[in-house]
């Protein structure tokens, strides 16, 4: 559900299909780059790499990066709907422009899928 939502958000989306099936709601509120360092630095020390280092970061199998997502789960209590899911989409300001209940409340729905 939440891909297909943000497929509807999507600018970059936009008219790439008509219709769209969400069977879940998901009111999640998403980090920004800036609030996803953290995460970002944590995992990337974690297979011993630099956040910003890509080469390093390409050069890791899939399996490290998830044993280093699973070893770098950072969670504060109480939880809010930014730290629910560890690892999510992010908005960009291009592909996520803005937060995914905000653009839904705002009407800002690619505008070639039928309601």
């Amino acid at each position: 559900a939440m891909s297909v939502l943000l497929h509807t958000l999507s600018p970059s989306s936009s008219g790439l299909f008509s219709r769209a099936i969400c069977e879940s709601n998901v009111g999640l509120n998403y980090r920004t780059s800036e609030e996803n360092y953290p995460y970002s630095e944590k995992v990337a020390g974690l297979l011993n790499c630099n956040f910003n280092d890509v080469p390093c970061l390409r050069n890791k199998t899939w399996e490290d990066i998830v044993q280093a997502q699973v070893r770098g789960y950072m969670i504060d209590i109480p939880i809010t709907t930014t730290e629910f899911l560890p690892y999510c989409p992010i908005i960009d300001g291009t592909i996520i422009p803005e937060q995914p209940m905000k653009l839904f409340r705002e009407g800002q729905v690619n505008s070639n899928i039928d309601s």
